[in-house]
């Protein structure tokens, strides 16, 4: 009997994290499991013409998605905020 009780509460820690699990699968599978082509060019070519008039205007709204930490942005901004505002 005691057994059982000192398994509650890893029983509940695991439980909530399959939980939450499923909810994130349920939430990306349209896209982890889409043929969808995912085409950049337009940003190439907006990136071009940055590099050819790099002026005032161009430095102030310059975007370079490469600039990007993609792996920290989703673990420590994407996701905590789904987790926070999304999955209630």
């Amino acid at each position: 009997m005691v057994l059982c009780h000192a398994l509650d509460g890893l029983y509940t820690d695991f439980n909530r994290k399959l939980q939450i699990g499923t909810l994130f699968s349920d939430l990306f599978k349209h896209y982890a499991l889409s043929k969808a082509i995912y085409d950049d060019s337009n940003l190439k070519n907006l990136l071009n013409i940055y590099k050819e008039n790099a002026d005032d205007e161009a430095q102030v709204f310059f975007f370079n998605p490469s600039s990007i930490n993609w792996k920290d942005y989703y673990m420590n901004t994407h996701l905590p905020g789904l987790v926070k505002y999304a999955i209630k």
